[in-house]
């Protein structure tokens, strides 16, 4: 296995004990990593989800437009990752920003 090969994997150990921390099914997320690129598809699903869209809807999208900024912060920070690429099913980056995808 190559150098670059193995530094994938250690991003992606590190990854997925970063997105389980936060609380994250990763169930719902394939989780992959080639060239120092990760790539994140699936649903952002949390596994104990108590909040609900409808009361509070502009609190949850706050906090989850702040979640989302957070993680690919942190995502960047980890050692090795060049580029990271989402493919969300329901969140989905406009230039910098992240807009919630309407069905």
């Amino acid at each position: 296995m190559g150098l670059e090969k193995v530094r994938d994997f250690q991003i992606n150990v590190q990854l997925k004990k970063m997105l389980t921390e936060r609380g994250l099914d990763t169930s719902k997320l394939n989780i992959s990593t080639m060239g120092g690129t990760v790539y994140l598809r699936g649903s952002l699903e949390f596994l104990h989800a108590s909040e609900s869209k409808d009361k509070a809807y502009h609190d949850w999208k706050a906090k989850r437009l702040r979640f989302l900024h957070d993680l690919e912060t942190d995502i960047k920070r980890l050692r090795g990752v060049k580029y990271v690429r989402f493919q969300l099913t329901d969140w989905e980056k406009d230039g910098d920003k992240w807009v919630e995808r309407k069905y």
